[in-house]
């Protein structure tokens, strides 16, 4: 019979300020941005990417800019680029490619005034950063609405994050906890409703899981 011990990280869950893409170095995805008439792109207009539909960042042109670059750190997985406006594309006023980890071409902006909000979706495959496995994670009860429970019967827990659907980690001092346990307990009550994700490690590499709070 296996045994594990059970421990309960009790400090009250906080929004902190922190992204999801600052928690890994992932690989790195560049932007080449243009105004073919030189405006720059309207305030708000861009790009959002997102990684298994956790938000890792926002991509845009600055009004009055005519070209410029940007890149982002993209962990393995399901990306989408979503094109947020207020106003309509324009091949006038928006240009832009977007190139993967290894510098090559995967999408450049079309030659029409059409652009839908998904526009193009890349599977990820990221030989570096995150290091992702599979293993026999017990997360309980899902949905979750006072206390989750997680057991890993592998390997001990060396961290474990909540992040929201935006990248926001919600956070609790996991760092003065024990890391030799196979399960611990994480009040969540304190998390308004909704989906989160919840970011395993142990020595073997980490692992995500999705949870709804209720």
């Amino acid at each position: 019979m296996k045994k594990f011990a059970i421990f309960l990280i009790s400090a009250t869950l906080l929004i902190c300020s922190v992204n999801l893409n600052a928690q890994t170095d992932g690989c790195q995805f560049r932007f080449v941005l243009g105004s073919p008439i030189g405006t720059g792109w309207a305030p708000g207009t861009g790009i959002t990417v997102t990684v298994d539909s956790i938000e890792y960042g926002f991509v845009t042109l600055p009004w009055g800019t005519t070209s410029a670059e940007d890149t982002l750190q993209l962990p393995s997985g399901e990306v989408n680029f979503l094109w947020l406006s207020d106003i309509s594309f324009s091949i006038s006023r928006n240009y832009f490619e977007i190139y993967n980890s290894l510098d090559e071409l995967i999408y450049t902006s079309p030659n029409t005034s059409a652009l839908p909000e998904l526009f193009f979706t890349y599977q990820n495959e990221c030989p570096v950063g995150i290091r992702s496995y599979t293993s026999d994670f017990l997360l309980y009860p899902n949905p979750v609405s006072n206390e989750l429970r997680i057991t890993n019967y592998e390997l001990p827990f060396t961290d474990v994050k909540i992040f929201d659907v935006l990248g926001k980690m919600q956070c609790f001092d996991f760092a003065q906890q024990p890391k030799a346990e196979n399960t611990i307990v994480i009040n969540v009550s304190n998390l308004p409703n909704g989906i989160y994700f919840v970011m395993i490690t142990t020595e073997k590499g980490i692992v995500t899981k999705k949870i709804i709070k209720q």
